[in-house]
């Protein structure tokens, strides 16, 4: 390269990373500009001028010095020259002209314009003219020659290929037709096969996008028949049969590979079958399943893998009752018939014909795939684990399509050939084979009932953990062994093994419970090392799979015990020997615990005492070694680490779960002290790191249903020495806290988490003995025994002494968010569920001064507001119905007498909600910080008043909790928000806090927070909802004055949205909200709603789209069409838009087909 080769010098620098030559190799392919400085020679300079210099240049250098060098210079030059021809020539003529109007030093006579274009459109012509001279010259593909041009390059060559494909498709239908008829088709015998190849499948490609012109789709259906029958089929003959000889194997194998993928993707995006690419290949003397038969004996990766794809995307599982509408327009270009000849032949018609051929295919498959199970024994000895991986793709997509046919005995002659191969895949050491082999090997166990014995053994040792031993001490070897790391071993026994271990249980559900449990008792034996520990893992992990299956009610035998409560007894009885390994595998001990978990509902209601004594003993000891067990000097540490789930988690869930389910059982002097003694190891294990907040209250949880369950004169005693450790702690943490806090935040660090997890458990425990309490009272003749008030009567005396300190901490460290959050599970787990008197007012009246001092004073911390939220909304959401009916008699709407404890309930929640609104209101924007209603109740962009510059919500999570809150008072109390003021004391009627909500909820609609925006919606959806009902008839007026301020600008913002801005999360609901408006709206407003919104240049469909789309609304209004196909149609809308935007929608072939389903209604 020489200093006088500019264009080259700009790729190298492109290469390299450089911003300026990157950006104008970005403005060379977006734009064109005029050069003028001659005003008698003007000229045009863009890309396809810039492409042309380039290649001289790369030409002269390969020439000159033989530089061949420039690879990576001609494949990003490719790159460039595809996008450009992603233009129609329409559109770059356009661009041309645009070029001329706008320049400013010279204005040229039509005739001179019309000369610029011309040139330009020549020089692309020219540039297409070169590029398709390269691609079909021989000399380009002789892979003997010794100099080769950068042009040469395989991937070099591709990309060229594509690019003539690409000019095609953007040139239209015709062009499409003239390329493929005129030119390639005619001339087949004297171009590359490479080339060939290449320009058919990104001719597919490239009609598969969303912008490609509409027609594109059906010119390729037409063209069907000659393209596979004339190009494709000979060439994949041609290059299978040839790539056995090695002077070219590498080549035939590339020219194979790529025909098969040509011709998926031509299968892809024509809906062509298999059964049709037989019959145009019969009609050209080739018979295409022995085609693909030999195919399958490539030693080449690629050619494997391609017919893997293809197969994939041919083979109909056939579930579908209908033909689709572009499979009958193919199915008529293949059959040569016009319209009026076809319309004899319905879809059903089709179905069948085709379903019978696919049968017929199928059969041969089973016996040519069948055959490559010898194959793959040889593949993976030699380590070619790529041909095995697709090999078993495609026995895995044969199998699964054939499975209805073997089940109904329609496809004859068996499969066993494709069993054993499935088989072989199913044990191949990589778990990425295996896999796929497996998903379908469990949904063929009908076809043979002597199948199930034999895929259950590869099963259980498939869900072996691979490991290995040094010496003594296991590690975990997933990654050296099965390809995967750990995590992704779980997964694969998770979402693969699981439903294969199901399959076989179903198939014959003894011998699978006969087959675990004797492996149980082998791996309990007394001669058991600590290798059989994984062993005894992935046998306690089989059990569990199918613990759902076996725990079913209707699973009894004629006794009416579990059928398998005897295989289940013996695991027991082998498990109680506590092997001594064990304490040297957790994976096996969390195995042991999470089985016990899973069977929990067996052990208490048919197990033997005995067996659930032993069960209970297992897990608590467990939860006993969590103080003490897998220090870091252990070598079992380093796997715990790796561990998603501990052993002590799995237990403590197994130990709740047994507690929860029987706790009278567990009411006895030597239970209730293995509890005791487990709680207290619980603070141990804590300071450990070896047990989590959560399974403290897994424990907690299944403690209070035992205390609970204790008769009356010991039941209170014995809870409030349950919950002394945790009183303990709060005090003593409370004292550290403060006398750390003066000393600097690095010194309260360590101890906050401490105690928002003691407010935690605090929490759990109130919550969950109230609960408890409730449960074993049913059946009481005493109502007040299990009201609410009794419930909660024991820890209101715990929380007395406590109340106290729970106000200290809410007063000095509620602006931590882990001490806020504690305090909010805190506040929403102990408010009342009823309010029959004046204890459970009291006591509600506490958490609410409890949450107001909670409440900043300043915008420091907005952590203790989303606490109080949550409260508020627990609040309403248990009590909104009371609160409800007290402020209709308030509002004059009701005349009925309302309750005195929700009134004052409700004054309460009135002034939290203003108070902790008002503490934050600078931060969530211009509708929450303005002194009352612009001008005179008009939006900000309407009141004559001086305007208020717009202020963004710098809290976007306070304001989303605002917005969940005030959604929960909509739907519970509309009339106690709707007359909500914005301020304390302030304005009812003119200025409502609602009012606000809803100005700024449409603010946010625009803003990047999509998990903001969401609760906008859905509080704009509550709202809408509230005017549609019957029972708001009085609010309609109060709503109707702010939304008709808004809705213009709301319909505007969602049809942007929908128009590919918003979140995809967000399009159902943008298009229930949408619904909702156009539902509400008056009649003769509708139209003025969603017609200028459509105008909006963010939609890109067109006119003739916009004309259908604003008549599907039209019928969203009269309810003709449901909220569902509002949301199908945003969806569609929304996929449309996402397009890089080198060509227009409007009229694509994308385009077109959504008109016509929105036409019909099918969206």
């Amino acid at each position: 390269m020489t200093q006088v080769d500019p264009a080259l010098d700009v790729l190298n620098r492109a290469l390299s990373g450089d911003d300026s030559a990157l950006s104008f190799l970005d403005r060379t392919s977006s734009i064109y500009i005029l050069d003028a400085t001659d005003p008698y020679k003007p000229k045009t300079y863009g890309g396809w001028n810039f492409i042309h210099q380039a290649m001289n240049e790369i030409e002269r250098n390969e020439a000159g010095s033989g530089n061949t060098g420039l690879v990576a210079h001609v494949q990003l030059l490719a790159t460039m020259a595809q996008r450009l021809a992603r233009r129609s020539p329409a559109t770059d003529r356009g661009l041309v002209a645009t070029c001329i109007t706008n320049a400013a030093q010279y204005h040229a006579s039509e005739a001179e314009a019309e000369a610029l274009i011309s040139l330009n459109s020549e020089i692309r012509e020219i540039v297409m003219g070169r590029i398709a001279a390269m691609a079909f010259d021989f000399s380009f593909h002789n892979q003997q020659n010794t100099r080769k041009s950068a042009f040469s390059d395989n991937v070099s060559m591709e990309k060229l290929c594509s690019v003539l494909a690409v000019n095609a498709v953007a040139s239209g239908p015709n062009a499409i037709n003239h390329f493929m008829k005129e030119w390639i088709i005619p001339s087949l015998s004297s171009l590359p096969p490479f080339a060939v190849a290449c320009v058919t499948y990104h001719l597919a490609i490239e009609a598969q996008s969303k912008t490609s012109p509409a027609g594109t789709r059906e010119i390729l259906q037409s063209l069907s028949y000659a393209v596979v029958g004339y190009v494709i089929a000979p060439l994949l003959a041609h290059s299978i049969g040839e790539s056995s000889y090695p002077p070219n194997y590498g080549w035939n194998c590339r020219v194979a590979s790529i025909s098969l993928r040509a011709l998926e993707r031509w299968c892809t995006v024509t809906d062509l079958s298999l059964p049709q690419i037989k019959h145009i290949c019969a009609k050209q003397q080739v018979n295409f399943v022995v085609v693909i038969s030999d195919a399958l004996y490539s030693d080449s990766d690629l050619v494997v893998e391609a017919m893997a794809e293809l197969l994939e995307v041919c083979i109909r599982t056939n579930k579908e009752a209908k033909v689709s509408k572009e499979r009958m327009t193919q199915a008529r270009y293949i059959m040569e018939v016009d319209e009026d000849a076809f319309r004899s032949i319905t879809a059903e018609d089709l179905f069948r014909i085709e379903a019978k051929e696919m049968e017929d295919v199928l059969t041969e498959l089973i016996t040519a795939v069948g055959l490559q199970r010898i194959r793959f024994s040889e593949r993976q000895a030699k380590g070619d684990h790529g041909v095995c991986r697709n090999l078993a793709r495609i026995g895995a997509t044969i199998g699964s399509a054939a499975l209805a046919g073997l089940l109904s005995g329609q496809i004859s002659g068996g499969a066993s050939g494709l069993l054993e191969l499935l088989m072989k895949a199913g044990a191949h050491p990589h778990i990425h084979i295996s896999s796929i082999a497996i998903v379908v090997l469990y949904q063929l166990l009908p076809v043979d009932s002597t199948f199930s014995p034999r895929l259950l053994p590869l099963l259980q040792h498939r869900a072996i953990i691979p490991y290995v031993l040094n010496g003594t001490v296991p590690s975990l070897a997933a990654g050296a062994s099965g390809g995967i790391d750990f995590y992704e071993f779980e997964n694969f026994r998770q979402n693969v093994l699981v439903e294969a271990l199901l399959s076989c249980y179903e198939q014959n559900s003894k011998y699978y419970m006969d087959s675990c449990t004797s492996a149980v008792e082998e791996f309990c034996s007394s001669s058991a090392t600590v290798e059989v520990s994984f062993q005894l893992e992935a046998a306690l992990f089989c059990l569990s799979a199918v613990a759902l299956s076996v725990n079913k009610p209707f699973n009894k035998n004629d006794q009416g015990e579990n059928a398998h409560s005897q295989q289940l007894s013996r695991c027991t009885t082998a498990l109680s020997t506590k092997p001594v390994f064990l304490p040297a595998n957790p994976l096996a001990l969390a195995q042991l615990n999470r089985f016990i978990g899973m069977y929990g509902s067996w052990y208490t209601s048919f197990a033997s005492p005995q067996a659930l004594n032993v069960a209970f003993e297992l897990s608590v000891s467990t939860i006993n070694m969590s103080g003490t067990a897998f220090s870091d000097r252990e070598p079992a540490s380093e796997m715990l680490k790796e561990m998603a789930v501990t052993p002590f988690s799995e237990a403590a869930k197994a130990t709740r779960i047994l507690l929860v389910r029987s706790p009278k059982s567990f009411a006895t002097q030597n239970a209730i002290s293995l509890l005791a003694s487990a709680w207290e190891t619980s603070y141990i294990a804590t300071n450990r790191g070896m047990l989590t907040i959560e399974d403290r209250e897994e424990l907690c949880k299944g403690i209070c249903c035992v205390v609970a369950s204790l008769a009356d004169d010991e039941r209170e005693k014995s809870y409030h020495a349950f919950a002394m450790p945790v009183v303990e702690c709060l005090h003593t943490l409370t004292k550290q806290a403060d006398a750390a806090k003066d000393q600097g935040v690095g010194r309260l660090t360590p101890i906050i988490p401490k105690l928002a997890d003691e407010l935690r458990l605090l929490s759990t425990m109130v919550k969950s003995f109230s609960s408890a309490l409730a449960k074993a009272s049913i059946g009481n003749a005493s109502k007040h025994y299990s009201s609410s008030s009794f419930t909660m009567q024991a820890s209101v005396e715990l929380l007395k002494k406590l109340w106290p300190c729970l106000s200290h901490i809410a007063a000095s460290f509620s602006s931590d968010k882990h001490i806020s959050a504690s305090l909010g599970f805190f506040l929403v787990g102990c408010v009342p569920t009823q309010l029959e008197n004046e204890d459970a007012v009291g006591f509600v009246r506490e958490l609410f001064s409890l949450s107001s001092s909670m409440i900043p004073d300043t915008n420091t911390s907005k952590a203790p507001l989303l606490a109080v939220y949550e409260f508020v909304e627990r609040v309403i959401d248990l009590h909104g119905s009371k609160i409800e009916a007290t402020a209709r008699v308030l509002a004059g709407n009701a005349t009925a007498v309302s309750s005195t404890t929700a009134h004052e309930v409700g004054k309460q929640l009135e002034d939290t909600i203003l108070s902790s609104v008002l503490s934050t209101k600078g931060s969530l924007g211009t509708a929450w910080t303005r002194d009352k209603e612009q001008g005179q109740g008009q939006s900000a962009f309407e009141s004559k008043c001086k305007p208020v510059a717009e202020e963004k919500p710098t809290d976007p999570d306070s304001l989303a909790a605002i917005f969940t809150m005030l959604t929960s008072a909509a739907e519970n109390c509309p009339t106690f928000l709707v007359y909500l003021p914005a301020t304390e004391g302030g304005d009812r009627d003119n200025d409502k806090l609602i009012s606000r909500a809803i100005e700024s909820s449409v603010a946010v609609l625009v803003e990047p927070d999509f998990e903001l925006a969401r609760t906008a919606i859905l509080f704009l959806i509550s709202v809408m909802k509230l005017i549609a009902s019957a029972e708001a008839l009085v609010l309609r007026g109060a709503l109707d004055i702010v939304l008709s301020r808004v809705r213009g600008t709301l319909v505007a913002i969602l049809i942007a949205g929908i128009c590919g801005g918003l979140h995809p999360t967000l399009l159902d609901p943008a298009a229930t909200l949408l619904y909702q408006i156009l539902r509400t709206c008056p009649p003769q407003d509708a139209a003025s709603l969603y017609e200028p919104a459509l105008q909006q240049e963010q939609f890109k469909l067109g006119d003739s789209a916009r004309i259908a789309s604003a008549k599907f609304l039209s019928l969203c209004c009269t309810g003709e069409v449901t909220d569902m196909s509002l949301m199908s149609f945003a969806e569609e809308v929304w996929d449309l838009h996402q397009h890089d935007g080198a060509r227009s929608l409007a009229e694509s072939d994308r385009v077109v087909a959504f008109m016509e389903k929105i036409a019909v209604g099918l969206v």
